[in-house]
């Protein structure tokens, strides 16, 4: 079954899956702007959300607080850098700070997250078409 999580500010997620090995919660969001949550009702938690089947975002927590958002969903034009940043990460809660090109750590959950998640959208599209 889908379990919704309702968080401050109006923000509804629906859970599709959960990867207990590295602490992956799997979203959708069922409306609004589709962004990872600011604040987790889990300590240390990762929140993954899914639009039209792909990651969109990844939120990493600390003591149920954002410390880094990591968008896949939509390039950003950095002009600290120079250049347009397809994948990149912010660390300021409501992303005032400049975007930041992913390191290879990054990039290795990235690339983990999707693969998993992948998996886990499939499965759960399947069972809703059922």
């Amino acid at each position: 079954s889908i379990k919704k999580i309702a968080l401050p500010g109006g923000q509804i997620y629906n859970t599709i899956g959960f990867d207990e090995s590295s602490n992956v919660k799997y979203l959708i969001q069922s409306s609004g702007s589709i962004k990872v949550p600011d604040y987790s009702h889990t300590a240390n938690r990762i929140y993954a959300i899914f639009d039209n089947g792909n990651i969109k975002s990844i939120g990493i927590y600390e003591n149920h607080i954002k410390v880094k958002s990591i968008d896949l969903g939509h390039a950003h034009y950095e002009p600290t850098l120079g250049k347009t940043l397809t994948a990149h990460y912010h660390t300021d809660l409501y992303h005032r700070d400049p975007a930041k090109e992913l390191s290879e750590s990054d990039w290795e959950l990235v690339n983990s997250i999707i693969k998993k998640g992948k998996n886990t959208y499939e499965k759960k599209r399947i069972q809703m078409l059922r």
